[in-house]
């Protein structure tokens, strides 16, 4: 874990390099960013607004980071919602939630320092299913 040449270029929103850096090395996505907390590309790209493609292209290279909570407590979920991303992130995001959750809510990160306890995420999973499956009648 550490810094990476992504993490750079996301934080200066050089998106064209942020994609060719994932694109020649996915795994990069996979490493932690700790300023007083962790944080993921994903988490980063996010808060920033990355494009579409940048955020799909973090999630195709780390799907496990949907478990992983920020500094702050939020999910990729939580931040592409407040962020209002197009409907094919958040379906990306919540599609990997249930295949790595299971049906049981994702647990707040473990890597964040000082945390005393881990609470559960603020929407049920009942809620992702509702959203991601229409509604049989």
């Amino acid at each position: 874990m550490g810094y990476n040449s992504l993490h750079g270029h996301i934080m200066e929103r050089r998106w064209d390099m942020a994609t060719l850096t994932l694109q020649k090395h996915p795994k990069f996505a996979r490493d932690s960013y700790s300023n007083r907390g962790v944080e993921y590309p994903i988490h980063i790209a996010l808060k920033l607004e990355a494009p579409d493609d940048v955020v799909m292209l973090i999630l195709k290279g780390y799907p496990e980071v949907v478990q992983i909570s920020d500094k702050d407590g939020k999910f990729p979920l939580e931040l592409a919602k407040s962020k209002r991303y197009s409907k094919a992130v958040v379906l990306a995001i919540k599609s990997e939630v249930l295949k790595r959750t299971g049906g049981r809510r994702p647990r707040r990160s473990s890597l964040r320092r000082n945390s005393s306890s881990f609470a559960v995420a603020r929407a049920s999973i009942a809620e992702v299913l509702k959203e991601v499956e229409p509604a049989k009648k």
